[in-house]
C-alpha cells in the first residue's frame, strides 16, 4: 500500500510544460480612432498550446518558465495608418535563473512584428518583461492517479 501511495504522490506532482509554445494574448489595432480586437479573428492554434508541446522538463533545463513580451507601435498596412498593441506568451524549459537579454528581446520584437505581413512599423516600444516560474500544467495522468488513490 505504501508503494502505491508513493507512486500516486510522485505522479500527482509530475507536471508538464508547454515547451516551445507561444500563444497570442493580445492583438489590438486602432485605425481612424476605431479599436479592433484582432485576436478574435486569429486561428485557435495561435491562442492556445497544442497537447503535443506538453513535456516534462529534462534535468539540464528543469524549470518551466514563461515570458510575455509586448509591442506597441504605429503601423501602416495596406495604405492605412494606425496603432497596434500585441502581446504573446512563450513557455519553455530552461534553467531557473534564466534572464531576459537584449538579443532575446530583439528576437521577440522581430517575431511579433513578423506576425503582420506587409506592415511597416514605426515608433516601436517593446516590453519583454522577465521570465516567470510556474508555467507548468498538471497532466491527465497526475489527476487520474490522485483519483485512483482516493478511491482505493
Amino acid at each position: 500500500m505504501f508503494k502505491f501511495a508513493l507512486i500516486c504522490a510522485v505522479l500527482a506532482f509530475a507536471s508538464a510544460c508547454n515547451n516551445g509554445c507561444t500563444t497570442f494574448d493580445k492583438y489590438i489595432m486602432t485605425v481612424n480612432g476605431e479599436e479592433q480586437d484582432m485576436l478574435d479573428s486569429m486561428p485557435d492554434e495561435l491562442k492556445k498550446c497544442a497537447d503535443s508541446t506538453k513535456v516534462t522538463c529534462p534535468s539540464e533545463t528543469p524549470s518551466c518558465l514563461s515570458v510575455s513580451p509586448s509591442v506597441k507601435a504605429d503601423l501602416e498596412l495596406n495604405g492605412q495608418s494606425g496603432k497596434i498593441e500585441m502581446q504573446a506568451t512563450t513557455y519553455l524549459c530552461a534553467p531557473k535563473d534564466t534572464k531576459m537579454t537584449t538579443e532575446l528581446c530583439n528576437t521577440y520584437e522581430t517575431a511579433l512584428q513578423g506576425a503582420i505581413a506587409g506592415g511597416v512599423f514605426t515608433n516601436v516600444e517593446t516590453d519583454c518583461g522577465e521570465f516567470k516560474a510556474g508555467a507548468s500544467t498538471f497532466g491527465f495522468s497526475a489527476i487520474l492517479a490522485v483519483v485512483l488513490y482516493l478511491i482505493y
